[in-house]
């Protein structure tokens, strides 16, 4: 299993093509979204967690297909601003719990 994109987005489309609008600084308030492309031979779930602060905000359980080449995507998302300001980071956990890729934001 290897991670072929990963990002964090304040957009995301999907369709045959797949655009993050990458965050650029501090988040207001929203929606946050983990979009992440990871490459399989075989199924396989993947979680991504969410912590604000250190503590665990979230974590979504994501089915993964089998895709070695270019890799299956999958996302998830959070609104941050329900939850309040402060650090932000969304991991996403390899089945057997390795942290494979982290990005980290902020709240105001």
């Amino acid at each position: 299993m290897r991670v072929t994109e990963a990002g964090v987005c304040t957009a995301l489309s999907r369709g045959a093509v797949w655009t993050c609008t990458a965050i650029d600084g501090p988040v207001q308030d929203g929606v946050v979204y983990y979009y992440t492309r990871v490459a399989s031979a075989s199924d396989i779930e993947v979680r991504h967690r969410w912590t604000r602060d250190g503590h665990v905000a979230h974590v979504a359980t994501l089915d993964v297909g089998a895709n070695p080449s270019s890799g299956y995507r999958t996302f998830s998302r959070q609104t941050v601003a329900r939850l309040g300001s402060g650090a932000w980071a969304v991991e996403l956990l390899a089945p057997n719990g390795d942290v494979i890729d982290a990005r980290q934001f902020s709240v105001p």
